[in-house]
């Protein structure tokens, strides 16, 4: 695949779906396709050995990206790094009917879907299977496959998938009055984010799941997972190696039970985002803040306390300078679960400080609070603070105090 075609990961419809078979004069060969024409005969043969497979990868999803040539429908060299301009990826379930009565005493096949490049698949496959196993059973009734008129018949197949897959997501198949298979589109969650020491995941319910559902691991890390610990922390609570903490967060990211937000801490600087407008404007999401940041769980705070100390959040404030502004214990707010609410929400953002090292800028200059050689490693404005802290075992404070000794290194907020 070449280096410079982004892997997106949408979801798109389906482009085409063709049915192939190996035959025993011609070889590999489209037998049908809808839309007609949609995928040559010079696309095919540049693939059909992953088609129309040896034995050993028979019976197992298998994907094809085919990149055109910008200036022609040909298959694009591998070492051509022109950007394609029309490119298919074609997700299959290569199937095989051992049988004395077919020629070569088998009747190979494929059916296939056809995406666009960059476009996520995964969901698809659970349904070329079960197509493909639905069409072994067709042939073992009805000699679908085998027919005069197969490509007719498998021609219609092929519509009426393709039409009911990209509409509803949902395609019901029968052929001659046969028992229907149902063709279902389970969508399933993107890959989760990458996972850092630093990274603090909040649970998106308000109690955490039941252990007894988890595996031993997990039970050993999900008590730790409060909104406050960062991995490494919970790594070292846990007793468990922090890669398995990883690991575990992961999981629940999938499935959408915690999300990862910053460290909090009184330090910390927020900003509202242009979303502020709808915790104006939304009575849905004003009553689920009120309740989700109130100190005392039986009792919501009011969104006319609450809205005030989101708008307080500026670049030159603190959150320890708002809460010495505002009585946050009067207002019935928790300072965390405000916070924690305006980020998992996207109403405010963290202005993070990320330190650069600048040599010449010392030039001359004695130090006295000179970090250690691979310190410098980390700044390089790429590392926050969080990042730098959690690995290098230090306070922000500390981390603050140490910069502000050595005039090498300047900090950006962003």
């Amino acid at each position: 695949m070449l280096e410079d075609i982004p892997e997106f990961e949408k979801e798109g419809p389906i482009q085409c779906i063709f049915f192939s078979e190996f035959h025993a004069d011609y070889g590999p060969r489209i037998v049908c396709q809808f839309p007609d024409n949609y995928i040559s005969k010079d696309i095919f043969d540049a693939v059909s050995v992953y088609i129309i497979p040896k034995p050993d990868i028979q019976k197992r999803i298998v994907t094809n990206t085919v990149l055109l040539d910008p200036d022609c429908d040909s298959p694009q060299s591998f070492s051509d790094r022109r950007r394609p301009a029309r490119s298919h990826k074609i997700v299959g379930y290569p199937n095989s009917i051992e049988d004395k009565k077919y020629a070569r005493n088998a009747l190979i096949f494929n059916v296939c879907l056809v995406c666009a490049v960059g476009e996520r698949t995964v969901q698809y496959e659970p349904v070329v299977q079960k197509a493909s196993e639905w069409l072994v059973q067709m042939e073992h009734e009805c000699g679908l496959l085998s027919a005069p008129d197969a490509q007719t018949k498998m021609a219609a197949v092929m519509e009426q998938m393709l039409q009911g897959l990209n509409s509803v997501g949902h395609a019901v198949l029968s052929v001659d009055g046969s028992v229907p298979v149902h063709l279902k589109v389970v969508r399933t969650p993107p890959a989760p984010d990458h996972v850092a020491d630093h990274h603090v995941p909040v649970w998106v319910g308000r109690r955490p799941p039941r252990l007894d559902h988890w595996d031993m691991t997990s039970q050993q890390i999900i008590p730790h997972i409060k909104g406050v610990a960062h991995v490494l922390k919970i790594s070292a609570l846990a007793d468990v190696e922090v890669q398995l903490v990883k690991a575990c967060v992961r999981n629940l990211l999938y499935y959408g039970l915690v999300e990862l937000t910053s460290i909090f801490q009184y330090s910390n600087t927020y900003v509202v985002t242009p979303d502020i407008t709808r915790l104006y404007s939304d009575p849905r999401l004003q009553d689920e803040c009120c309740r989700a940041v109130a100190r005392d769980e039986c009792i919501p705070a009011s969104m006319g306390n609450v809205f005030p100390l989101y708008c307080a959040m500026t670049h030159d404030r603190t959150l320890r300078d708002i809460c010495t502004e505002h009585n946050m214990q009067t207002l019935r707010v928790n300072e965390r679960k405000l916070v924690q609410f305006g980020l998992l929400r996207g109403l405010i953002r963290r202005v993070h400080k990320y330190p650069v090292h600048l040599p010449e800028l010392a030039v001359g200059v004695a130090l006295t609070g000179r970090f250690p050689e691979d310190a410098y490693r980390l700044f390089d404005g790429r590392h926050s603070y969080d990042e730098i802290c959690v690995r290098e075992g230090l306070s922000s404070k500390e981390l603050d105090d140490r910069i502000e000794r050595d005039p090498s290194v300047i900090v950006l907020r962003k």
